[in-house]
């Protein structure tokens, strides 16, 4: 059984297969672990779910009609049950569900391991607006397509989102706890787009969440007007595109603001068509990497261009220069040889 207290460091779980490496926080009763699969030799990511679920399920009936009864919403086994859904859902923005175990009271989520830097880490180098919506694009397709299976990814903690190597932001520990839907879902983009942006996290943690006073995985929390709203990105962060910061101020709104993941992915997709050169992946792979502004991006990328430009004619005039030289030296040759065979009376 996978108890509290054995939860630390060198300890093995699911009858000694998996070996914990390092914890990485949670979510509600949802314990993260990045660990060792000791049969298969491979990073795995471990989503370890508390055996006391039921007492925090939703109360709301719709909640509990729409993940399939009041029955599956409770214990680790309905968590498990609506992870799997998850394994029709081919994205970039999701890690893959290699297996769950139910042992006893408790349960496990085995998925790939995403090699990168966490949320809060990427958060902290303050990346530019362009390159944060060009990190969300995947996962607001992976939200999107979730929806139409009619089910959801728990977008609820930064602690679940890692950012890629290649620059996608993960849901790196899966675990469809009860209450998740499509609407929590749009709010937790917004939220992931607000904390790369304005490096804070902008919604309540879920009940039981191991955190600080006013931290979420060491990000403060968003700051609040007297409306009760968060401030607007786009107040926090200079060059915030409009587009942008209206999109985020819409998912975060209750209930997402009535808006869908099809339409976030949208909006960023149009909002990063302009400049192709600006991504996350300087961030992952350089834990030093400053934060670069959307102008400077662009800099560098018209920099970039002319640079290789310059490039690519020279070395054609390098390659034109060979030619027009082992040309001379062609029809030198060739002369020479005709007047040493007719000075020796050759044909």
């Amino acid at each position: 059984m996978v108890r509290g207290p054995s939860l630390v460091p060198g300890a093995t779980v699911a009858g000694g297969r998996y070996r914990l490496l390092n914890a990485h926080g949670g979510s509600g009763l949802l314990r993260f672990w990045h660990a060792f699969d000791t049969v298969s030799e491979h990073d795995v990511a471990l989503t370890i779910v508390g055996p006391a679920q039921s007492s925090h399920a939703s109360s709301d009936p719709a909640q509990h009609d729409r993940v399939g009864g009041r029955g599956e919403a409770e214990g680790p086994q309905a968590v498990l049950r609506r992870t799997l859904r998850l394994d029709r859902i081919e994205s970039p923005g999701v890690a893959t569900v290699l297996d769950v175990v139910l042992d006893r009271s408790s349960g496990i989520v085995v998925a790939e391991w995403t090699a990168g830097r966490s949320l809060a880490e990427v958060a902290a180098t303050g990346p530019c607006p362009v390159g944060a919506a060009r990190a969300v694009v995947a996962l607001a397709g992976a939200a999107d397509a979730a929806d139409r299976l009619d089910a959801a990814l728990a977008l609820d903690h930064p602690d679940r989102i890692r950012i890629s190597t290649s620059g996608n932001a993960v849901l790196a520990f899966p675990g469809i706890s009860a209450g998740a839907t499509h609407q929590s879902d749009v709010q937790g983009l917004g939220a992931i787009l607000y904390a790369l942006v304005a490096g804070r996290w902008p919604l309540p943690a879920p009940v039981r969440t191991p955190a600080a006073d006013g931290q979420a995985a060491g990000m403060p929390q968003a700051s609040r007007g007297p409306a009760g709203a968060v401030v607007a990105a786009h107040l926090l962060r200079a060059g915030v595109p409009f587009e942008l910061s209206a999109v985020i101020d819409r998912a975060l709104q209750p209930a997402g603001g009535h808006c869908t993941a099809a339409a976030v992915r949208a909006v960023l997709k149009q909002t990063t068509a302009e400049d192709q050169q600006t991504d996350l992946a300087a961030a992952i792979l350089d834990p030093h990497a400053s934060p670069m502004s959307t102008t400077d991006q662009r800099r560098s990328g018209a920099e970039g261009r002319a640079t290789r430009f310059a490039l690519a004619l020279r070395s054609r005039r390098l390659f034109l220069a060979r030619i027009t030289l082992s040309s001379a030296a062609v029809l030198t040759l060739a002369y020479v040889t005709t007047q040493v065979m007719s000075l020796s009376g050759g044909g």
